[in-house]
C-alpha cells in the first residue's frame, strides 16, 4: 500500500492560501495553543540527488533536482515547554537522472522520525527531527539491464510549524538523507546514489481540533498594518534557462532552452518606515532544469540568493517591491563521452519584482519574478557547455513571527454543524502520480518506474441524506509520467475518470469518502525504430479521500486514486511496452454553486470590490502538447504532458450582472519532448486575452469565457546537432473558460482551462527535417491580488 500513499502537488500553495480563509475569518488567540494529539497531512516541495552513473570505464558524476510530494501521519505531545512526537511519511519524487542509457534515482522515499521542538511565539514552534529512512527505485544499465533497489539511510532535518486555524497547521521543513549506495544493474556496471536533500512545505489536519483555539470574533484595523520583523516560508513555481550544449567539436554546438518546476524555502526580515518597506531575504530552491542531448547535459539543479528588498504599500495591506542582490547556481556539466563531468558553482547578479499581500494577521502571500543574468562557459577537456540567463516565476507563502502583519475589521461567526453537501460543484486539482511497467528494448525488456506531476479539473454532484453523502464526479488530468529508455517510451500523458462517491460526515464540516468507477489512460508508446502508436487503456479506478469545508462556498480535499491493470501497448509486431498500475495523490479545491456547503451564522462583507480595477497574480498547473518529430525518413507522433507556472496581470470592469476585462500572462512550461536527438516543444507561453463573464452567486463569483492572441516560444532540434537548432515563435489563437471567486478582502482564486489552437512546422537549421507542434492544452489554478 505504500505505493498508494502518493504525493500532493502544486496545489499545495493554493490549498494553504485557501485554508487561511478560516484563520482570517475567525482570528485566533495565539496563547491558546496546544500541540497534543494525532495529525495527518500532505507536503510538496523539491529535492536534489547526486549520483555516479557507470558508462563503461568512464563514470559520470551527475546531479538532478526535481519536484516531490507526499503524505505524513504523526502524533505530538506538549508538556507546556517542549513539543515532542513521532512522524512517518511517504514521498514520491521526480528525481530520475538518465545518462548514456543508465539511470539511478529514488522515486519513493519513506521515513519514521522523532521530533523535538520549542515554541517561539505566536503559536509557532521550531523543531529538529531525525530517524530512519528508506529510498526505493530502479537502477538501469546502458544494455537495458534493470533491477529494483532499496536503500536504508539515516535522515535528519529541521523545520518550523505554525497554526493556521484550530484544525490546520503549516510547516516549512528541510531534510537530508545521508549515505552512499552502489547498485549493480545486472552486469558489471555499478551506479551510485549519494546524498539526497529535500526542502518542502507541508499542511496538517488535526482531527481533535485543539491545535489552535479560536476567538469567536476579532476586531482590527486593516490600515494598521505593519511588516516589521522576521518571517520564513516556502515557494513553488517554474523556471526557464537558455544555453549551449557542445556535441563533438565546437562547430556542432547548438542553442537550447528548458523549463521546469522548482520549490524551496526563504527567510527574511522587514522594516517599515511610513509607507515604505525595506528588508533582506535569503532563499534556497531546488529546480528541475537539466537539459540532455547527445550524452551532454547542463543545467542548475539548485539556486540560492541573498537579496535586498524595497517596496511601497499599494493599499489594503499589500505592497509592491523591487529586489536585487547576489545569486548562485550550481549543478553538473557533462560531455557526451563521460570523461568530462564537472560540478560547478556560478555567481550571478539577480534582480526581480513582486507583490505581497496579507492573508491574516500571521500569513502573507506573494507572487514574484526573478532573473539571474549572465553567461558562463562550463568547460571540460574539449566540450564547453554554456548557461545563459535563468528566469523564475514563483508563488510564496510567509509566516511572520511577530504576529502583527495584518489586522481585520470584519467579524464573522460560523456554525460547522450547519453543513450541507447537496448540489453541483466544480474545481481543480494538482498532485503527483507514479507509473510502472516494462519497456521493450530488442530482446531485453526491463522494468521501470516513474513519478511526476499532474493537474486538471473536476465536475460533480453531491446528495446528502442525513450523515451520508453520495454523488458522481468526472475529471480530466494531464500528467508528466513519461519514461524513456533507448528511444522507447510508454506512459499516459492524460487520464480521466467517471466515478461514484459515497461518504460520511466525520464532524466539523468534514467528509470521508470512498470512490470507484471507470478510468481511461491516454498516451503514446514508442519503439527504438521510431514506430509510434497512440493508446487508450480503460481501467477500473478506486480510491479514497477526505474533504472539508473552508467557508460557505469552498471545500478542499486530499485524495488518492489507483488505476488498476496492465496493458501491452504494441507499436510493432515484436515490441510490446507494458504499462502497469498508475497511482495518484492529489489535492483539490471545489467551488459549490449553491453556496450552502458551510453555513455561516453571521454576515460577511468584503472590504474591497474585487469586481472592478487592476489585479496581479500567479498560476500553477499542467499542460499537454502533441506533434511530430522528424527522425530521418521516419517521422513519429508524440504527446507529452508537464507542469507549468507563471504570472498574470489584468483589469476588470463590472456592469451589473456582467463582467468584462483584459488579461496578459506569461507561463513557463516543462513540455519538452526529446526523441533520437530531436526535440520540439514550447518552454514559454504568453497571451493577451479578453474576458467576459456573468455572476453566479451573491458573493462576487463569476464564470467566464476568454479569448485572444497567444504566443509559444521554444527551440526545435534535429539529430544532426549544432547546425540544426532554431528558436521559434509561433502565434496562435487562444480560447478558454474558467470560474473565479473571492477568498477574502482583495484576493480571488480561479480554475481555468486554455487551448492554444493551431499547428506549426519548424525546420531546424534550415535543413530538410521538419518538426511539428500541434494544439497545446492547459489546466491551471490561479490566485489574484486586486489593487
Amino acid at each position: 500500500m505504500k505505493k498508494f500513499l502518493l504525493c500532493s502537488a502544486s496545489a499545495l500553495a493554493i490549498t494553504i492560501a485557501t485554508s487561511s480563509v478560516r484563520a482570517a475569518d475567525e482570528i485566533a488567540a495565539p496563547m491558546d495553543v496546544g500541540w497534543n494529539g494525532w495529525y495527518f497531512g500532505g507536503h510538496l516541495g523539491a529535492g536534489k540527488t547526486t549520483n555516479r552513473l557507470a558508462e563503461v570505464s568512464d563514470d559520470a558524476d551527475v546531479s538532478k533536482g526535481g519536484a516531490l510530494g507526499g503524505l505524513q501521519l504523526g502524533h505530538n505531545w506538549d508538556d507546556g515547554n517542549y513539543i515532542w512526537g513521532i512522524e512517518t511519511d511517504v514521498t514520491f519524487a521526480d528525481l530520475q537522472r538518465v545518462y548514456g542509457g543508465h539511470s539511478v534515482a529514488p522515486d519513493g522515499i519513506a521515513s519514521i522520525r522523532g521530533r523535538l521542538g520549542k515554541e517561539i511565539g505566536s503559536g509557532a514552534f521550531a523543531y529538529v527531527t531525525g530517524g530512519a529512512a528508506v529510498l526505493w527505485g530502479t537502477t538501469t544499465s546502458s544494455a537495458g539491464d534493470s533491477s529494483a533497489v532499496v536503500n536504508w539511510r539515516p535522515v535528519v532535518g529541521a523545520g518550523v510549524e505554525a497554526p493556521l486555524s484550530n484544525n490546520l497547521t503549516i510547516r516549512a521543513e528541510g531534510l537530508a538523507y545521508f549515505g552512499s549506495d552502489t547498485e549493480s544493474d545486472g552486469i558489471s556496471e555499478a551506479n551510485t546514489l549519494d546524498n539526497v536533500y529535500v526542502a518542502r512545505l507541508g499542511i496538517n489536519y488535526v482531527p481533535g481540533g485543539t491545535t489552535y483555539e479560536r476567538a469567536v470574533s476579532y476586531q482590527g484595523d486593516p490600515a494598521n498594518s505593519t511588516w516589521d520583523g522576521w518571517y520564513f516560508g516556502g515557494h513553488l513555481g517554474a523556471a526557464k534557462m537558455t544555453g549551449i550544449l557542445a556535441i563533438g567539436s565546437n562547430t556542432e554546438d547548438y542553442t537550447f532552452s528548458k523549463a521546469g518546476a522548482l520549490g524551496g524555502l526563504q527567510l527574511g526580515w522587514n522594516q517599515e518606515s511610513g509607507s515604505y518597506i525595506w528588508g533582506i531575504e535569503g532563499d534556497l530552491s531546488f529546480v528541475d532544469l537539466t537539459r540532455q542531448t547527445g550524452g551532454h547535459n547542463v543545467g542548475p539543479d539548485a539556486m540560492s540568493t541573498l537579496r535586498a528588498r524595497w517596496g511601497m504599500e499599494v493599499g489594503n495591506g499589500a505592497y509592491a517591491y523591487v529586489t536585487g542582490g547576489a545569486g548562485a547556481l550550481w549543478g553538473t556539466s557533462t560531455s557526451s563521452d563521460g570523461s568530462s563531468n564537472d560540478g560547478y558553482l556560478i555567481w550571478r547578479p539577480v534582480v526581480g519584482v513582486g507583490v505581497e499581500a496579507p492573508l491574516n494577521e500571521l500569513f502573507t502571500l506573494r507572487a514574484e519574478g526573478l532573473a539571474f543574468f549572465g553567461q558562463n562557459m562550463l568547460t571540460g577537456p574539449s566540450d564547453p557547455n554554456q548557461i545563459d540567463d535563468v528566469y523564475v516565476a514563483r508563488l510564496g507563502l510567509n509566516y511572520h513571527l511577530g504576529g502583527t502583519t495584518y489586522g481585520r475589521s470584519m467579524q464573522n461567526a460560523v456554525d460547522p454543524a450547519n453543513s450541507s453537501w447537496t448540489g453541483y460543484y466544480a474545481g481543480a486539482h494538482l498532485g503527483a502520480g507514479k507509473t510502472s511497467g516494462e519497456l521493450a528494448v530488442d530482446s531485453d525488456d526491463y522494468g521501470y518506474s516513474k513519478a511526476g506531476l499532474l493537474g486538471g479539473l473536476q465536475l460533480g454532484y453531491n446528495q446528502e441524506n442525513g450523515s451520508y453523502v453520495w454523488g458522481i464526479e468526472g475529471d480530466w488530468t494531464f500528467a508528466d509520467l513519461q519514461r524513456e529508455h533507448q528511444a522507447h517510451s510508454a506512459a499516459p500523458d492524460a487520464m480521466g475518470s467517471i466515478r461514484g462517491r459515497i461518504g460520511m460526515e466525520v464532524g466539523g464540516g468534514t467528509l470521508a469518502y470512498l470512490t470507484a468507477g471507470a478510468g481511461v489512460l491516454l498516451g503514446t508508446t514508442t519503439s527504438s525504430a521510431g514506430n509510434n502508436t497512440s493508446f487508450v487503456n480503460w481501467r477500473p479506478v478506486v480510491g479514497a479521500g477526505v474533504e472539508t469545508a473552508l467557508n460557505e462556498y469552498f471545500t478542499v480535499r486530499a485524495e488518492g486514486l489507483a488505476f488498476l491493470g496492465s496493458d501491452d501497448n504494441t507499436n510493432v509486431s515484436d515490441e510490446d511496452n507494458v504499462l502497469d498500475d498508475v497511482y495518484v495523490a492529489r489535492l483539490g479545491i471545489n467551488y459549490h454553486l449553491n453556496g450552502t456547503t458551510y453555513g455561516r451564522a453571521a454576515a460577511n462583507g468584503s472590504e474591497v470590490d474585487v469586481r472592478n480595477g487592476y489585479y496581479v497574480g500567479a498560476h500553477l498547473g499542467a499542460g499537454k502538447t502533441s506533434g511530430d518529430l522528424a527522425d530521418g525518413s521516419d517521422d513519429f507522433t508524440y504527446t507529452v504532458a508537464g507542469g507549468l507556472g507563471g504570472l498574470q496581470v489584468g483589469y476588470n470592469q463590472d456592469n451589473g450582472n456582467y463582467r468584462w476585462g483584459i488579461e496578459s500572462d506569461v507561463t513557463l512550461a516543462d513540455l519538452q519532448r526529446v526523441q533520437g536527438g530531436h526535440s520540439m516543444a514550447p518552454d514559454l507561453m504568453a497571451s493577451l486575452r479578453g474576458r467576459v463573464g456573468v455572476g453566479i452567486g451573491n458573493d462576487g463569483s463569476f464564470a467566464y469565457v476568454t479569448g485572444g492572441a497567444g504566443l509559444l516560444v521554444g527551440t526545435t532540434t534535429s539529430s544532426e546537432g549544432g547546425s540544426a537548432n532554431d528558436t521559434y515563435h509561433a502565434w496562435r489563437p487562444v480560447i478558454g473558460f474558467g470560474v473565479e471567486t473571492p477568498l477574502k478582502d482583495n484576493i480571488t482564486v480561479r480554475a481555468e482551462a486554455l487551448s492554444y489552437i493551431g499547428s506549426n512546422s519548424e525546420i531546424a537549421g534550415g535543413g530538410s527535417e521538419s518538426n511539428r507542434l500541434d494544439d497545446v492544452f492547459v489546466a491551471r489554478i490561479g490566485i489574484n491580488l486586486h489593487m
